[in-house]
């Protein structure tokens, strides 16, 4: 589900030297906690993404995810049922709120296409090459 929407943005799913989401179920809400990292950034997580059952409640419970993002440095944070997409860009010293966009991928939107490059890959190690 989030695979081909990452491949998009620049996180190259098929190049795993280029990066690597670790996943965690968490079998109580059927969840899955996403890490986006690169070898570009050693030891550290870029991005993170909680992916939900399509339908399921997603603004219930972020709370945690947040505030670790924001304990660890992470830059973005965004949850999804698949359908909706809530993201928060994480500012030091700012405990976010609302979500900065709120994204319906199924509405044809420009507006909430543009707002999904927030999650987009801006380390160069991602940055795909031609191959020669």
């Amino acid at each position: 589900m989030v695979a081909p929407i990452l491949n998009i943005l620049g996180w190259r799913v098929s190049h795993p030297e280029f990066w690597f989401i670790p996943a965690t179920r968490d079998d109580a809400d059927a969840r899955m906690v996403h890490a986006l990292r690169s070898d570009a950034v050693p030891d550290r997580t870029l991005a993170v993404i909680e992916t939900r059952a399509l339908g399921a409640d997603i603004i219930d419970g972020i709370e945690f995810h947040l505030q670790r993002c924001i304990d660890t440095g992470v830059a973005i944070f965004a949850i999804t049922d698949g359908r909706f997409w809530h993201l928060y860009p994480i500012l030091e010293g700012v405990t976010p709120g609302k979500p900065t966009a709120v994204c319906d991928l199924f509405s044809g939107n420009p507006c909430d296409v543009q707002a999904m490059t927030m999650l987009e890959c801006k380390t160069p190690a991602f940055v795909h090459s031609p191959s020669k």
